[in-house]
C-alpha cells in the first residue's frame, strides 16, 4: 500500500464515520431505535480513526497529505467550536453553524498558504461533522 492509498483510507474511514453520525444516526432515532450504543461505538471508531491516523504519521513522517488531514481535523474541532460559541451568544443562526464552521477551516488553511482542493474540502465537511457530533449534548433531539 503506497501513502497516497493509506490517506485515502483514512480519509474514507472518517469520512464513512461521519456519514453515519450525521444520516442514519438522526433516522434511527426518528424510527424510535435507542442510538447510544451506536453513538459510542461510533465515538469510538473516530477514536480508533485518530490512533490510527497518529501512527500512520508517525510512521511516514514525510508524508504531507497526513499532516494537512490531522490539522484539518483539528481545524474542524476549533471551528465548530467557534461556530457553537457564536450560536450561544446570538451572534450567528443556529441553522448556519456548519457553513460558518467550514468557512472558518477554509479560512485557517489558506491564511496558512494551504490550497483548499475538492479533496481537501470533503475532509473538511466530514471532519466538521464529526467534531459536531462530539459535541456535548445540551438539549434533546426534535
Amino acid at each position: 500500500m503506497n501513502n497516497t492509498e493509506i490517506v485515502i483510507a483514512i480519509v474514507a474511514l472518517v469520512a464513512g464515520i461521519a456519514l453515519a453520525t450525521g444520516i442514519f444516526i438522526p433516522l434511527l432515532k426518528k424510527k424510535g431505535i435507542k442510538t447510544d450504543q451506536i453513538i459510542d461505538e461510533a465515538q469510538a471508531g473516530l477514536k480508533t480513526a485518530g490512533v490510527v491516523l497518529d501512527g500512520v504519521q508517525t510512521a511516514l513522517p514525510g508524508l504531507p497529505g497526513i499532516a494537512i488531514v490531522d490539522k484539518v481535523i483539528e481545524l474542524a474541532q476549533k471551528g465548530v467550536a467557534a461556530a457553537e460559541q457564536l450560536k450561544n451568544s446570538a451572534q450567528l443562526p443556529a441553522d448556519q453553524r456548519k457553513a460558518a464552521a467550514i468557512q472558518l477551516v477554509k479560512d485557517f488553511l489558506t491564511a496558512a498558504n494551504v490550497e483548499v482542493t475538492p479533496d481537501i474540502e470533503k475532509i473538511i465537511d466530514g471532519a466538521v461533522e464529526a467534531a459536531v457530533f462530539a459535541l456535548p449534548k445540551t438539549s434533546a433531539a426534535a
